[in-house]
């Protein structure tokens, strides 16, 4: 054959929480030219097998699961051709993530296949073998962001052979099946309360910016900030004292000029933000608050603010600090579980949760510039065990879907006219995350499969779990 393949990668010892890379060459090696899929093709030509220890093959990761796993259009199955001259090698290192779910935990191996019929090129590499294993997940933040792309960054925290590290990655909200990117970050150190940055732009020349984002953290009286573009760092890393007092709110804002704000909580309810340049805290302003803040986001011109006082209370202040706004958006008589706001849609949800042994819970969503406001109150919940976990989202058509995690090991679904739905068993922590807009995706840990999402049908006979086996 004139083309050679040659296949490598850097690591072979991964975890759940790991993407693959793997470095793919073709060289012509004749002299003649062809005209071939390029390495950037979005079909099958190029196709990747992860195998069992007896050869089997377990999944199949190409162009078209990308397209599947990433995208809600319709799959596009025209190959993308080029020429590759005599003695010319195209080469590119491919970033897993975004082909497929993330490995499982196993000895496993995979191989790479390349072909194209027209060219009559057919080749297979060799098994690499690959050791994934399953550290236990310790903690996981997320936070939606409507920056060009409407996406989800995650940071899992973990802890590999005694030593913590955290994992970035990247989701596309309307569909949430592979990963962008899911890199290890902050290694070596507990940053169990980092968090990241929310863009306060809507507008730029391309999506890339989506991509982009501060990671933030506390650790013995200082606060640190790192830029990351597609889970790599980029630039130095800033830090600063932490002022005397004054506690780090898990929010922060970036603009397209890489500016981070910070948000701090001083005594008597007192927040303060501060512009974060490299190694100092720039005073932005400080501003007595009603009661302790659960959410702050940011747009161009104003912050946005979301207090639990007596239920929930909404406030929009400008850049100075000055108030523009106050009110009252919902009233509960049960504690605060959880909320937040999407500055550009100006959408609130928000989840009350009766403390334990009670089940009674209480969903609120709100749309800030029509005022037009939906809640569901569910009295009891009719499960076994007290509650552990809870997320919630609304479809298209203003309808609550939810998911809830017990004490007793317990996973479920409750949606329209459907519920309790068993999703899965056995974990202390499941970690869930819903996210339904037209088609339902449930996100939880799993044993020997790490954190992610599984597209969910109501509709489907028997398990509701849609299977996606890697070859379409």
């Amino acid at each position: 054959m004139p083309i050679k393949l040659d296949v490598r990668t850097p690591r072979t010892a991964l975890s759940t929480h790991d993407s693959l890379h793997v470095h793919v060459s073709l060289h012509n090696d004749s002299d003649t030219g062809l005209e071939l899929p390029n390495l950037y093709d979005t079909t099958s030509a190029l196709t990747f097998e992860l195998l069992s220890p007896d050869g089997e093959v377990l999944r199949r990761m190409n162009g078209l699961t990308q397209q599947y796993m990433l995208s809600t259009g319709r799959i596009d199955g025209s190959p993308t051709l080029d020429d590759l001259q005599p003695g010319e090698t195209w080469s590119r290192t491919f970033d897993m993530a975004p082909l497929h779910y993330l490995l499982p935990a196993g000895n496993l191996s995979f191989r790479v296949r390349y072909e194209y019929e027209p060219a009559a090129v057919q080749l297979v590499s060799g098994p690499t073998p690959l050791r994934v294993s399953d550290p236990p997940i310790a903690a996981i933040h997320w936070v939606r962001d409507r920056c060009m792309l409407d996406g989800i960054s995650v940071l899992i925290h973990s802890m590999e052979a005694g030593v913590p590290v955290s994992f970035l990655r990247y989701y596309s909200y309307s569909r949430p099946l592979a990963a962008w990117h899911s890199a290890p970050i902050l290694q070596g150190e507990s940053y169990s309360d980092s968090f990241c940055s929310t863009a306060d732009f809507a507008q730029a020349e391309s999506f890339d910016p989506a991509f982009e984002r501060f990671v933030a953290w506390s650790r013995d009286n200082q606060v640190s900030a790192q830029f990351f573009i597609s889970g790599q760092p980029s630039g130095a890393q800033r830090r600063a004292p932490l002022p005397d007092g004054c506690k780090l709110l898990p929010f922060a804002c970036h603009d397209h000029r890489r500016r981070l704000t910070l948000f701090l909580e001083a005594p008597q309810r007192r927040l303060e933000c501060f512009e974060f340049h490299e190694s100092s805290l720039l005073p932005v302003f400080s501003r007595q608050l009603s009661a302790h803040p659960v959410a702050v986001r940011a747009d161009e011109e104003s912050f946005h603010l979301l207090l639990a006082d007596r239920g929930l209370v909404y406030e929009r202040i400008r850049r100075d600090g000055y108030s523009l706004e106050s009110r009252q958006l919902f009233r509960s008589r049960l504690p605060l579980y959880s909320a937040d706001i999407e500055p550009f849609s100006g959408v609130v949800r928000a989840l009350f949760l009766e403390p334990p042994p009670g089940k009674s819970v209480h969903l609120f969503a709100a749309t800030l510039a029509t005022r037009n406001t939906i809640d569901k109150r569910i009295d009891h919940l009719p499960l076994r065990g007290d509650i552990g976990e809870l997320d919630f989202d609304l479809d298209v058509q203003g309808r609550f879907h939810m998911l809830v995690a017990t004490t007793h090991g317990r996973l479920y679904y409750l949606g329209p006219n459907l519920g309790p739905s068993l999703i899965a068993t056995g974990r202390q922590r499941f970690f869930p995350r819903l996210c339904a807009q037209r088609k339902i995706y449930i996100g939880y840990s799993s044993p020997g499969n790490g954190f992610r999402f599984y597209q969910f049908d109501r509709r489907r006979r028997g398990t509701k779990i849609v299977p996606f086996e890697g070859s379409l």
